[in-house]
């Protein structure tokens, strides 16, 4: 089988969703939610190490600007990153699954990060890096355009089911 192969594999095969909210202090501005990102080549590890129970090295969260942002097999970079604004890559929180490694659909692993704008901007999509800067690009997704403006607070949130 062919990497490209295994990856369409994953792909179709391991629930993952990405979610942004927008916040204007205490009032919900947008939200979206993208399921089943691209799992990149760099992501197959991840989800061994997620199911398996030996934690996680893509925990490092960043933001498009990209409009028409097209994750495919094979991107290493995150188009449009966006790396000032106070929205550059950010270390996530990450919520390990209590039953790692049991594969019955029940196990979840959740990472979340939270920016505060200084200007504005449209986020377009994310993704999940093994580091923060450079590093190699586990996951991506797109999202409905999501304008953010300065002062807004932006909750990114990437589950993955077992």
């Amino acid at each position: 089988m062919l990497m490209s192969d295994f990856i369409d594999t994953l792909d179709r095969t391991v629930e993952n969703s990405f979610e942004l909210e927008v916040w204007d202090g205490s009032r919900l501005v947008s939200r979206t939610i993208s399921h089943n990102g691209r799992v990149q080549a760099g992501g197959i590890a991840v989800h061994a190490a997620i199911f398996g129970g030996t934690g996680i090295s893509f925990k490092y969260f960043a933001l498009s600007s990209a409009s028409g942002l097209s994750p495919a097999n094979g991107d290493t970079t995150l188009a449009s990153e966006i790396t000032t604004l106070g929205l550059g890559r950010v270390l996530g929180s990450v919520t390990l699954a209590s039953s790692q490694g049991s594969f019955n659909g029940t196990a979840q692993t959740v990472i979340t990060a939270t920016w505060t704008a200084t200007g504005s901007v449209t986020i377009y999509g994310g993704g999940m890096f093994s580091a923060a800067s450079s590093g190699t690009l586990g996951f991506e997704a797109t999202c409905t355009a999501t304008p953010v403006a300065n002062t807004y607070t932006v909750n990114g949130t990437w589950t993955f089911n077992e």
